[in-house]
């Protein structure tokens, strides 16, 4: 089977750097040579990868378990939240996927979950970081209000329209997340908002992570490990394939199933990604809804975990 790869989207500080290479896309611009990498031939399906990068929803919540928005609400990881991350752990485990770095939010939802997966592969040791910029997407007067009581105000459309419309975000929130210890020092940045959020908003404020940070440690080959929220990850996801803030909103990414992409540093970029499936899933795997696509059609054989149909 013929594996497809993609180039990583250019840099987002050469987009407006005033430099005449990029001006004129002189192919000495350092910039562009993760495009010009593309020419390279086709990767076999065994190629083995130089670093991988896992991304994992956190579990459960106690403000999903009770049906409110949460946003920059700094609620806890529900009891259900630990036993899915404690499976999450060991399906990682299982597929004796080794870790080199770990990042998450500041938000305790997802630094909990971060830690039981540690916890269950015996990787507490391993160097995290907590980044801001992986933060929750901030939902204004939304954040903790019950779903039902917000639908009977608002109407279920207008909800729907804030939440998955790339330029729309719900009313601004009346106190400023800056007055909680956590957050006040995030004002300098001109990306943080203290009020509300559309999905352009937090495509701009993942980027600089994505770029500066994430590929970085990648191109050093060291296996990533980011345990953070839905919608941050569908952003992740966006920027590597340079897909549009509104690609997919109708498509969810599943709380505790690990998805992987695999990285070659002999063509640049990502030639492979798949969810991580395993029998400890099976009695949790209820997906009514469909999964964000990774952008490759490719099924891994030969082992206990496959792609998900997508």
């Amino acid at each position: 089977m013929t594996t497809s790869f993609i180039k990583l989207s250019p840099c987002h500080k050469c987009s407006i750097c005033p430099c005449p290479c990029c001006k004129t896309k002189s192919p000495t611009c350092s910039c562009l040579k993760r495009s010009i990498s593309s020419l390279s031939p086709l990767l076999p399906d065994n190629h083995p990868p130089d670093s991988v990068l896992i991304l994992v929803r956190h579990g459960t919540s106690d403000d999903e378990f009770n049906k409110r928005f949460s946003g920059w609400n700094d609620c806890d990881l529900s009891l259900l939240g630990q036993q899915q991350m404690y499976q999450t752990g060991r399906v990682l485990r299982q597929a004796n996927l080794s870790i080199d770095i770990c990042f998450t939010s500041l938000l305790k939802r997802a630094s909990k979950s971060l830690f039981i997966i540690q916890e269950e592969i015996d990787h507490l040791w391993v160097p995290t970081y907590n980044i801001w910029r992986l933060n929750d997407r901030m939902l204004g007067n939304l954040t903790s209000f019950h779903q039902d009581r917000a639908e009977s105000l608002f109407g279920q459309h207008q909800i729907r329209q804030w939440l998955t419309q790339p330029h729309l975000a719900p009313p601004p929130f009346s106190n400023p997340r800056t007055k909680d210890p956590q957050f006040a020092h995030l004002h300098h940045y001109s990306s943080f908002s203290s009020s509300t959020e559309t999905l352009v908003d937090v495509y701009k404020r993942v980027q600089p992570f994505v770029y500066d940070q994430l590929l970085n440690h990648l191109h050093r080959r060291e296996n990533v490990l980011l345990v953070t929220h839905a919608d941050i990850i569908k952003t992740i996801i966006r920027l590597i394939h340079n897909y549009n803030p509104d690609y997919c909103h109708d498509h969810e990414i599943p709380i505790s199933t690990p998805i992987i992409f695999q990285f070659s540093f002999d063509i640049n970029s990502f030639y492979n990604a798949y969810y991580l499936s395993s029998t400890l899933f099976e009695n949790n795997t209820d997906h009514p809804y469909r999964l964000f696509p990774t952008g490759f059609e490719r099924t891994r054989t030969g082992s206990q975990y496959s792609t998900h149909s997508l």
